[in-house]
């Protein structure tokens, strides 16, 4: 079966081995060859590892099954996950809600009774009152009643008093009669006559004494026995009148200390109405705080719906990578050592990486370009073998206000100022290193705008966008194309919102572009998003927070996680470069300043980063120094300039 794998790749791809004339069956993984048969005998002798070509090719295409497969199961858990997610918030959002309002009117309802029930007990106090009072009336009658009785007794003094006043003058009388009876037996009358009158006068006297005695003892009795009788009754009356006052006196303490309790009762509802009250005041900053905690969740759930809604992007764009895959399968050999096929030969097929393995994957190189316009000479760092080659470049015709972009091992270059023409270019060519000592250029199709400040960002292995720049009258421009490179065609691409030039631009998991800032006359921190799939229109991003971003041209960017942008140097209003870090969180839409500064203040324009050995190289545009970010460690290293010189 092996062998007719490499019999069927043999006629489809030329292997033939250039001194042995045979064909190229075997691989050595120490070399990273393709060897014939003769070949595989030296390096067998030199103790490398060779094995058969259509095994290494099986050994790729399970690799490739097996990530395909955990790729679609983990993308399959995410999204059910997210999917759990947003129902239970949602569902925990409604209980909450639901529980709020029966609480609300569980409340008011309490309300409504306790205030009733207060009523109640205030009208049954208020006829208490009322009741107190009428009591306080029967006092004040029986105050009265007492006032006569001691009237009733002042006049039967009185009377006593007048009695004893008629005695006296009876008794005055008495002294008279008898005065005048002394005087008469001292006058001439006879001693006899005289005798009669004072007998007469003495019977007389004593029978008026003893009538007006009898008289007097008689009136004075029955007046006496009435007064004692009405004085009895009104004794009686006063020891009634008193019982009653008595009764009255207890049932009344005992309204008294039912009125206390009342008030007492009436305290304690005020006391609870202040509980009431203080649960409303509650109830009511749970309200305000869930309130605030619904307008909390909403925006993370609708960045959740985003999210699916993304990751179902996703999944789709990987499905069709899966596609593009599967067809790659089929020729092992091609796929296995893509490095042995041309660019044509490779075909659209290998665009559409969507996650962000494939984007490291895409900015993998072992060499780093800079090209010194003052020397004309492009300078090549081997990231393997740690040198650098300096390599004329008189006759490649590069003009200042380029952009480049690498692909694998290649340099595409596009626009510029020629000074001497005082025109802004369209053309666009690759720049290849053939050895130590040799460029070559290859002519591509130009761009259907000329201009110079522009940024190019490679979006896949087969597609290149310009972004913005500076066109004829020096003026800023939006306008952007793309280039495929399997149809070596440029077509227009939807504009920028904004016209700017400077910008720090990167791929997002190969279906996104995401413009940072640039310069419209005066930095701006404004930044832009492109889905690529829809090629529609450019969004501006609203933050939810900028974490201190302002606005800067000449940045550096690319993507250091599924989900975030590392966002680094250029130079702001002052014109002065940046050594700081952001870092912007594409699903919060937020950004914020990361601790882990540059070594040094730089800018970064006509470059792009390069990843090797899990680092991402980027050159600095004035001090041409090399700087190395870690993606595990996430920090910043640096590569000095003296690299160029050695």
């Amino acid at each position: 079966m092996e062998a007719s794998d490499a019999a069927a790749v043999s006629d489809k791809v030329d292997i033939t081995c250039a001194t042995h004339k045979g064909k190229q069956f075997s691989y050595c993984r120490s070399c990273k060859l393709v060897v014939c048969e003769d070949c595989s005998s030296r390096h067998v002798e030199r103790k490398h590892d060779v094995r058969d070509a259509a095994t290494i090719a099986n050994e790729c295409r399970t690799k490739i099954q097996t990530y395909r497969g955990e790729a679609v199961n983990q993308t399959k858990e995410e999204i059910v996950r997210l999917s759990n997610l947003q129902d239970d918030v949602q569902a925990a959002a409604n209980k909450s809600i639901a529980e709020l309002i029966s609480a609300l009117d569980k409340f008011v309802v309490s309300i409504r009774e306790k205030a009733l029930e207060h009523k109640r007990e205030l009208e049954g106090a208020i006829a208490g009152l009322i009741e107190s009072l009428s009591r306080e009336a029967l006092c004040s009658e029986y105050d009265s009643d007492l006032a006569l009785a001691e009237k009733v007794l002042k006049q039967g003094a009185e009377q006593e008093e007048l009695r004893q006043l008629r005695k006296a003058k009876t008794k005055e009388k008495y002294n008279v009669k008898k005065k005048t009876i002394e005087a008469l037996l001292h006058g001439k009358e006879t001693i006899v006559q005289r005798q009669e009158t004072f007998l007469r006068n003495c019977r007389d006297t004593v029978d008026m004494l003893l009538l007006w005695e009898r008289y007097s003892a008689g009136h004075l009795s029955v007046f006496h026995q009435q007064k004692m009788l009405e004085i009895q009754e009104c004794d009686e009356a006063l020891i009634m009148r008193g019982q009653l006052i008595g009764e009255k006196l207890r049932t009344n303490t005992e309204l008294m200390a039912g009125n206390r309790a009342l008030v007492l009762e009436k305290c304690e509802l005020n006391e609870r109405i202040e509980a009431l009250r203080t649960r409303e005041a509650g109830l009511r900053s749970k309200v305000a705080a869930l309130e605030i905690h619904c307008n909390e969740v909403l925006p993370k759930v609708h960045i959740l719906e985003q999210t699916v809604k993304d990751r179902r992007e996703e999944i789709s764009n990987l499905n069709g990578v899966i596609k593009v895959r599967e067809e790659a399968l089929k020729k092992p050999l091609a796929y296995a050592f893509p490095s042995l096929v041309p660019h044509a030969a490779q075909g659209p097929g290998t665009s559409g990486l969507v996650s962000f393995q494939h984007e490291q994957i895409l900015l993998q190189s072992k060499l780093i370009f800079i090209y010194e316009p003052k020397t004309a000479f492009m300078n090549v760092y081997h990231l393997e073998m740690k040198k650098s080659f300096s390599i004329s470049a008189a006759d490649l015709n590069i003009v200042p206000g380029h952009d480049s972009v690498q692909v694998k091992n290649d340099l595409y270059v596009t626009g510029g100022y020629d000074p001497k023409s005082k025109q802004y270019e369209k053309a666009a060519f690759v720049i290849s290193m053939v050895n130590t000592e040799t460029l070559t250029r290859e002519h591509k199709a130009e761009m259907q705008l000329a201009k110079s400040q522009h940024k190019l960002v490679l979006l896949d292995t087969d597609t290149i966008y310009s972004l913005g720049g500076r066109s004829k009258d020096k003026k800023q421009i939006g306008f952007c194309e793309k280039y495929s490179i399997s149809a070596d065609q440029w077509v227009k691409a939807p504009a920028m919102n904004e016209s700017k030039v400077d910008v720090a631009a990167t791929s997002f998991n190969g279906c996104e572009i995401y413009v940072f800032g640039g310069s419209k006359g005066y930095p701006t921190n404004t930044i832009e998003q492109l889905k690529t799939k829809s090629d529609d229109a450019w969004r501006i991003v609203k933050l939810a927070s900028n974490g201190g971003w302002s606005g800067r041209n000449n940045a550096g960017c690319f993507q250091v996680s599924p989900n975030e942008v590392l966002i680094f140097g250029g130079s702001d209003t002052s014109a002065a470069s940046s050594d700081d870090s952001f870092v912007y969180n594409v699903a919060q839409k937020v950004i914020s300043k990361s601790s882990r500064r540059l070594g040094k203040k730089e800018q970064f324009a006509m470059c792009s980063p390069v990843r090797y050995g899990g680092m991402m190289h980027v050159v600095g545009f004035f001090e041409k120094d090399i700087h190395v970010y870690s993606m595990e460690k996430q920090t910043w290293a640096m590569i000095d300039s003296k690299i160029w010189q050695a």
